[in-house]
């Protein structure tokens, strides 16, 4: 499909990190997402779609840096990732991408958010654009409080006693 047409770049929602930390932690809990569970199943059981791109040339020329999502309807989002990251850059830039789908693929006027709703690309904002990188802010909000709830899960669990693998599988 084509990037121009039916496709946008979403507008930031403009909240508080307050509530989208709230919103990504609801999320996490809402679709079962506990410590040591694997991220790309949770991608899976969404409807996501998780494609590599295995050279650095090859993401630079099309314009992308860490990830890049392309929603198309509720349940059919593609995830862009450099395959060359480590696992701790892998799990957060798919948080991150998740974030833009539960948070900027949806019509916020409507009473019932539904992911999926508003078809949307997204990729690397340039530093002049103020309002792109405001929708990265928030994903990037987004996917930290999704990934923490799960982390201090794991702290809590273990009463402190969590070491670094537990932290960053799944």
């Amino acid at each position: 499909m084509s990037r121009s047409g039916k496709f946008k770049q979403p507008e930031p929602l403009c909240v508080s990190k307050k509530t989208i930390s709230g919103y990504a932690e609801k999320i996490a809990k809402y679709i079962g997402y506990e410590p040591g569970d694997d991220i790309y199943e949770v991608i899976n059981t969404l409807g996501g779609h998780i494609i590599y791109v295995h050279s650095w040339k090859e993401f630079v020329r099309h314009n992308q840096i860490d990830g890049t999502i392309v929603v198309r309807a509720p349940g059919d989002f593609d995830i862009f990732l450099a395959s060359f990251y480590g696992m701790f850059e892998t799990r957060f830039t798919l948080a991150h991408e998740l974030g833009h789908y539960f948070l900027h693929s949806i019509d916020p006027n409507k009473e019932v958010l539904r992911p999926g709703e508003k078809p949307i690309f997204i990729n690397r904002a340039k530093e002049e654009d103020k309002k792109k990188q405001r929708v990265e802010w928030e994903a990037n909000r987004f996917a930290e409080a999704f990934l923490r709830w799960a982390y201090e899960s794991i702290y809590n669990y273990t009463q402190g006693r969590a070491n670094c693998w537990e932290l960053y599988r799944g």
